[in-house]
């Protein structure tokens, strides 16, 4: 499912992207079976989705659920004047994403995370507040398109990302410490532009 992104500040620092015809198509294009089962409640997703591996230094990465590499989410391909916006995200009431900002031969990408009206999260060790999401940008990052995007409605946008994101902090709730999370992803994605 796709988590609301209205609330997300985009912060991001902004790298050239690539474009390269060694992206395995034809691995992404067979669905797997998890993917079919979707397909099936949600037709559009086939066109519109991504594979996310999410890993974090030291601790376990949660739901459970995205501890598998290659899991499959749905990816949404947005144009608003002159940027697209591609979201790839996971969750209903909470969950996690990465949204990525192109504008001319220019990148830029945040994740998120929110937790259901929890305050867990905190962007320093030593914030004493915490909040029910955060949103940071990526230190390291590289984006490749299939093909160069044409900045047009109905296109279809196929790449690979690969990031690390700055730190921020987590409330566990075993320890009642706030963890480090120092997430890094890589989404191999295909959606349509709308």
């Amino acid at each position: 499912m796709l988590v609301k992104t209205q609330a997300q500040a985009l912060d991001s620092s902004w790298t050239n992207y690539d474009t390269s015809k060694k992206i395995n198509v034809k691995q992404f294009s067979a669905l797997t079976k998890i993917e079919i089962d979707i397909t099936k409640n949600l037709p559009d997703f086939k066109n519109n989705r991504g594979r996310l591996t999410l890993t974090d230094s030291g601790h376990l990465v949660y739901p459970g659920e995205l501890r598998k590499p290659d899991f499959p989410l749905l990816c949404r391909c947005s144009l608003k004047r002159d940027t697209i916006y591609i979201t790839a995200s996971f969750g209903f009431m909470a969950g996690l994403g990465i949204i990525m900002a192109v504008n001319k031969d220019q990148f830029g990408t945040t994740f998120f995370q929110e937790a259901d009206n929890t305050n867990i999260f905190k962007s320093s060790e030593s914030d004493t507040v915490y909040a029910d999401r955060i949103s940071v940008s990526a230190e390291r990052q590289k984006l490749t398109f299939l093909r160069r995007p044409t900045f047009t409605n109905n296109e279809t946008i196929i790449g690979t990302f690969e990031g690390q994101f700055v730190r921020f902090y987590e409330l566990d709730f075993k320890t009642k410490k706030p963890m480090t999370r120092n997430y890094k992803a890589r989404l191999f994605f295909k959606c349509k532009l709308y």
